[in-house]
């Protein structure tokens, strides 16, 4: 598509991988000059074999390229281990493995047995998905519906007319303090 992040192959990473006797590749995007994306991409055939090795593999990639690399802000919070398995891969090992938030973002994704160029397109294709939200549709809602807002509680109903959001910047941050404050009566 003509808005997709540009992902290309990165050989400079590639021996920070422990040595399993895994696929492996890495790609990297460069947002800006100070905003680089990585995604540090391992391949495996059985799920059993990603259960036994993932957290070593998160573990390596923190000492060897986080700790000992200059990254930005951005940088650090846009590092994808991202592992592929060829098969499937029950929701309990994806559960675990994506939610742990310790250096890096986690990714499990299932493709079918494929060539290496092919599993590199669609790991680009999927992080496109995921980094641009295109799986989000947000067509069919209405944007003057305020039936739903019946259903809220008063405290929600409260932050919803105050319009705080939920963003990470000061402002945000200090809106919702605000509010908190208000509503204890303080």
């Amino acid at each position: 598509m003509k808005n997709d992040i540009s992902f290309e192959e990165n050989h400079s990473f590639s021996d920070l991988v422990p040595d399993y006797d895994i696929r492996k590749f890495v790609l990297s995007c460069n947002m800006t000059k100070s905003a680089i994306v990585n995604a540090f991409c391992l391949v495996f055939e059985k799920e059993s074999d990603l259960k036994e090795q993932w957290e070593d593999i998160a573990d390596v990639l923190n000492y060897e390229y986080l700790s000992t690399n200059e990254t930005t802000e951005f940088e650090r919070w846009n590092n994808y281990l991202i592992f592929v398995i060829t098969g499937e891969a029950s929701l309990e090992t994806k559960y675990e493995i994506e939610n742990d938030k310790f250096y890096m973002r986690k990714l499990v994704i299932e493709l079918s047995t494929e060539s290496e160029e092919m599993l590199k397109e669609k790991t680009i294709a999927f992080l496109n998905n995921r980094l641009l939200l295109r799986n989000f549709d947000l067509s069919n809602n209405s944007f003057n519906n305020d039936k739903w807002k019946e259903s809220l509680g008063e405290y929600s109903k409260s932050i919803t007319s105050e319009n705080i959001t939920f963003g990470r910047d000061r402002i945000s941050k200090d809106a919702r303090v605000d509010w908190i404050n208000r509503m204890l009566g303080q």
